[in-house]
């Protein structure tokens, strides 16, 4: 992740030690430094350094925040297994698995974030992915999702699956934890403002 850091200057300003320490102090501490350094008020945020503050916490603290809470995931994720599992809670989507990182991108709801640059998507870039969401294909080969609109006039549904030799090995248990994955997603991305491939992380 990259960190932008800008410089600020302050021209013929010097910031008060409130500013400069934003904290507290006994009623003697601050009448000492009130009467060698001038008026001071602890801690107070509308003051003239207050945007300054703001802005340097924006640009640089929360990303510097959101990059370690993401190397945290890795190093987490690094030392679980790599096999399917289904993610539902919060706290399971702290480590994911790395074999469900394209299943995951892949998604449809996902993917779209990912391209508008607002989920992390495990680094992945979203020109390097494919077109075709393979793993939604083989999570709902041969299942209908909806009986009455796929039922014909003689009451009949008809369900159809599509296999490529290329397709990924999977076991029916792998696409069972994708399902429920994909439908702990729905939930994240209705419910929250969560990443769901970098859970303790904010939306863009």
């Amino acid at each position: 992740m990259a960190v932008s850091l800008q410089k600020a200057m302050f021209v013929d300003r010097i910031p008060s030690v409130g500013a400069l320490l934003g904290t507290s102090g006994t009623a003697a501490v601050v009448q000492s430094i009130n009467q060698q350094l001038g008026s001071v008020r602890f801690g107070e945020l509308n003051t003239r350094f207050a945007e300054a503050h703001n802005a340097f916490h924006r640009q640089v603290v929360a990303p510097l925040r959101a990059a370690a809470e993401q190397v945290k995931s890795l190093a987490t994720t690094l030392h679980n297994p790599d096999t399917f599992r289904p993610l539902v809670t919060e706290e399971d989507f702290k480590s994911i698995p790395p074999c469900m990182w394209i299943p995951i991108v892949q998604y449809a709801p996902v993917k779209s974030l990912l391209k508008q640059g607002r989920v992390w998507g495990f680094g992945l870039d979203p020109d390097y992915l494919d077109e075709e969401d393979t793993w939604g294909r083989l999570v709902d080969n041969g299942k209908s999702r909806d009986v009455a609109a796929d039922m014909d006039k003689d009451g009949y549904v008809t369900l159809t699956a599509v296999h490529w030799s290329d397709d990924p090995e999977h076991r029916g248990r792998d696409l069972s934890a994708i399902e429920t994955t994909r439908e702990a997603i729905d939930r994240l991305l209705e419910e929250t403002n969560l990443d769901p491939t970098s859970i303790s992380c904010l939306r863009g």
